[in-house]
């Protein structure tokens, strides 16, 4: 079970169009961004007591917000492409995400970096900021 769903989004959550907006596909992506899959699919309801290990660790990486980190895209010699990044939560706790760079994703307006910078320290801040306002 998980314990504080604080840091959690529905598995049908729709975006607020005054502070976020969706990318059209992982090309989009980059260091900094505060994202969460757009594709329900990727998502899961919240687990509840009976939740298995892998429903937890599922949900702890799809359902929550995280600032994107080394951004990379690969392409494959027979044109399979995907976009691998690693994810740093809210609480500290950082995942490698590998999708298939068709996949689309929300991200919070105010982290989409500048031209010409990371926008990481932004977008940590930001991160801060959405937690404590959730805490209260």
């Amino acid at each position: 079970m998980i314990e504080d769903l604080s840091g959690y989004v529905d598995r049908y959550y729709e975006i607020i169009p005054e502070c976020e907006t969706v990318l059209f596909d992982g090309t989009f992506l980059r260091n900094g961004m505060i994202v969460l899959a757009e594709d329900p699919s990727q998502r899961l309801d919240i687990p509840g007591d009976s939740a298995s290990r892998a429903e937890i660790y599922h949900a702890r990486t799809h359902n929550r917000w995280c600032v994107v980190r080394d951004v990379m895209q690969l392409r494959y010699p027979d044109g399979y492409r995907t976009i691998s990044f690693v994810g740093e939560y809210a609480d500290g706790s950082m995942r490698k995400r590998a999708l298939k760079i068709h996949h689309a994703w929300i991200v919070k307006k105010d982290s989409i970096p500048a031209k010409g910078s990371s926008g990481l320290e932004k977008a940590l801040e930001s991160m801060k900021n959405l937690n404590s306002a959730r805490e209260v």
